[in-house]
């Protein structure tokens, strides 16, 4: 027996009490696929694109980037019941059609896998866990196997199996109307998925977004500056790119392949003779010391800037 997906979170919560207790004390839970190297925990501009408006629950979702991508798309079935429908379970007519008017994809708004909901919906959701667990879906998918002729294990290397899940957005039928918020937001910042060994959408092309990003925040300050390939920022340095012209100061960027806290005071050390704790005998205290001196104000967070989408869902009839 596979692991029956991550709809199985409903019937996990409700099985434990310590997580329920924690849910009784909050007002909104976020919950995330892991394979998501982009994800942004705790957005503020998520989190308060959600409250300003009142929503049960919001997800984020970023344009698929062609008709075959495999991942399920944001509909309304019977103008009302939001849902989203697998890559697998789509026909190819509705997969590939699009809108005249702009040649876009008719069904574009992809699944992410980043929801916020409220704790009070998650727990109904989680206590009616009958119902939940009847929602599986199907998926063609790469399953391993042993082969007693062989007597080894085979890795496919193409789809060779049904496999049967539960998935987490099963609770958007439940959503009232208007109660269900849509964020999208722009790939190449939040969604680096790793769901192949090699090419696209694996671990290599997930680091290239990641060092990708890190080049864009360390360009904006720093447009003359020749960076090292790859390059990292620590996302507990920095959350979006904010606070590093402070942090950065006197830090030779050209030799850095990563770049986080120890980093910055060993650079700083070596290079300007901050610190020397065995020569001089001075105590270093962190609010003192120049590298920590980090401006507590986050980059501006224009809501427009996210191009939100509410209630601007294409209908896919009943």
């Amino acid at each position: 027996m596979g692991p029956n997906g991550n709809g199985a979170v409903f019937e996990a919560v409700n099985a434990n009490e310590t997580v329920k207790g924690i849910l009784q004390e909050s007002e909104y839970v976020q919950i995330i696929g892991v394979d998501n190297v982009l994800n942004r925990i705790l957005d503020p501009v998520y989190i308060g694109f959600t409250v300003a408006k009142g929503l049960d629950a919001s997800m984020k979702s970023c344009v698929k980037r062609d008709a075959k991508e495999p991942v399920g798309v944001l509909v309304k079935r019977g103008g009302n019941k939001y849902d989203i429908i697998e890559y697998s379970e789509f026909s190819e007519a509705d997969a590939t059609a699009v809108v005249p008017e702009t040649g876009e994809l008719k069904y574009n708004l992809g699944n992410i896998l980043v929801f916020l909901l409220k704790s009070e919906k998650l727990l109904d959701l989680a206590s009616n866990n009958n119902t939940m667990n009847q929602l599986y879906h199907k998926a063609f998918k790469k399953i391993g196997y042993y082969d007693p002729e062989t007597k080894t294990t085979v890795s496919p290397k193409a789809p060779n199996a049904w496999k049967f899940e539960l998935f987490i957005h099963n609770f958007l039928p439940f959503c009232e109307p208007g109660k269900l918020g849509v964020l999208k937001v722009k790939r190449e910042e939040e969604f680096g998925p790793v769901k192949n060994a090699e090419g696209v959408d694996s671990p290599q092309s997930a680091r290239e977004l990641i060092y990708s990003l890190s080049k864009q925040w360390l360009h904006k300050l720093y447009p003359d500056v020749q960076l090292s390939s790859p390059l990292e920022v620590d996302t507990l340095l920095s959350y979006e790119g904010e606070g590093l012209d402070e942090c950065l100061k006197s830090v030779d960027l050209s030799t850095l392949t990563y770049i986080d806290l120890a980093t910055i005071l060993q650079s700083k050390h070596l290079k300007e003779n901050h610190i020397n704790i065995v020569e001089n005998e001075q105590a270093v205290h962190v609010e003192d010391h120049p590298a920590l001196n980090i401006s507590a104000d986050k980059a501006s967070h224009p809501l427009e800037d996210k191009n939100v989408v509410y209630q601007q869902i294409v209908d896919c009839g009943p």
